[in-house]
Parts: C-alpha cells; structure tokens; sequence
C-alpha cells in the first residue's frame, strides 16, 4: 500500500470515526462535499467502498445531510450558520491531513456528537 493512501483521522463519534481520506478520488470527493454544505447544494459524494456522503438539500430552514461510512448512517440537520461553519471546519481538516497526515475538528466532532444536530441511524 502506497503511504499516504488512505489517511484515517479524527473524532469519534459514537462509536464511530469521523473519517478523512487522502486519496486522490476520496480526497476530491470529500471537498466537494464540505464545499457543497455551505450553500447546502445538493448531490452524493462516494468515498471508494466505505461509504458516501450525501446532501439533500433544505428543508425547515436546516441542510439535511447524510454520512454513510460502514453501514452506519449519519442524518443531521444543521442551520445555516452550522452548515457554514461545518463547511469551513471540514476543508480546514481535508487539507491539514493533505499537508501533516493527519487532521481534526473538535467543531465537526461536537455537531456529529450533538443530538439536536445528528442521529445515528
């Protein structure tokens, strides 16, 4: 395996990791998505054999999104401002594990872990 290929990061988030891979296409992948949260523009983002990340859109003034790593489905629903900061949070985390192999957001672990935002399903 190539060093490098699959950078597993961060915050566990009940029971699970919160997951940020470089490869090339997952890295792609996962920036459209945190990219797309802030104006919560809709589409699937898969990430290899693990899973996908998927945005639907708004709906109650909140961005339902949706992240499906290992059979386990994350649903959240994050206002604006959430969704902003997720968005920014994110792309912050994707590129500290492109240039230092590893990468955090105690911001993404919290919302992920806050039952007003997100459910495990």
């Amino acid at each position: 395996m190539k060093r490098g290929l699959i950078v597993l990061l961060l915050g566990i988030s009940i029971g699970l990791s919160n997951m940020v891979f470089a490869s090339d296409s997952m890295k792609d992948s996962q920036m459209k998505y945190y990219s797309n949260i802030a104006s919560c523009t809709q589409g699937t983002f898969p990430i290899g054999f693990l899973g996908a990340y998927y945005i639907y859109g708004i709906k109650d003034n909140k961005c339902q999104i949706k992240e499906s790593l290992g059979g386990v489905d994350i649903i959240c629903n994050l206002p604006a401002s959430v969704a902003k900061r997720y968005s920014y949070e994110g792309k912050k985390m994707l590129q500290e594990s492109t240039t230092k192999g590893s990468g955090y957001s105690a911001y993404i672990n919290q919302i992920m872990n806050d039952p007003t935002y997100c459910k495990v399903k």
